[in-house]
């Protein structure tokens, strides 16, 4: 895939910029532990399909679809992960080859959109000095509105999506947008049934 064809870069941001699938899971599952290990189970098999969608989605999928109660906690438990996401995220490196791809793609406009939380990712990026992408957008909004609002403001420019998951995948199809998969740090075990192009990590095309 040649990068030069596009103008705008939408960049995910676990699994991607960071290796912090694997953490944000065990994140997850510290939150839940006091709850029975076969619904966490459930839920973490939820989480691997679903990663990219904003904490409170995942967290009230939980609450909603799995234990059926305590729905009423949801924000005890979003304070509770956000605290330990803040510390987790002040300790990690960036991916191979991020930097350096940065670097080679500096004409190009970059925006970064999580589901993780907006505010916390704007503190964290600018406390890593993070080649001024300016563009950080989270939750509370989804990704999907963040897509298309990214998609109005720019309707005579070429846009892709570099993302880890199906969710990435999906709200890049849904809104027209050229798709990336990065699976070197994927949740995904098995992505050959799906019909994106790949890349194992950013030194593939540094």
């Amino acid at each position: 895939m040649n990068l030069n064809n596009y103008e705008i870069i939408i960049l995910d941001c676990d699994g991607v910029v960071f290796d912090t699938n694997q953490k944000k899971i065990k994140l997850f599952k510290d939150c839940l532990s006091d709850y029975d290990q076969n619904s966490i189970a459930e839920f973490i098999n939820y989480l691997k399909l679903n990663f990219g969608k904003t904490r409170k989605e995942i967290f009230n999928f939980f609450f909603k679809n799995i234990i059926q109660k305590d729905l009423s906690r949801i924000d005890e438990f979003l304070n509770k992960y956000s605290n330990q996401c803040i510390k987790m995220y002040q300790k990690e490196d960036y991916t191979q080859g991020f930097v350096e791809f940065r670097k080679n793609y500096s004409d190009k406009t970059f925006y970064l959109v999580s589901g993780s939380d907006q505010k916390e990712l704007r503190k964290i990026f600018s406390s890593k000095n993070i080649f001024q992408i300016k563009n950080i957008l989270g939750s509370p909004i989804n990704k999907n509105i963040h897509f298309k609002r990214i998609k109005a403001n720019n309707p005579h420019k070429k846009i892709l999506s570099i993302g880890d998951s199906l969710h990435d995948y999906e709200v890049s199809k849904e809104n027209k947008i050229d798709f990336l998969f990065m699976k070197k740090f994927s949740l995904l075990s098995d992505i050959k049934t799906f019909d994106f192009q790949t890349i194992n990590c950013f030194e593939d095309i540094s």
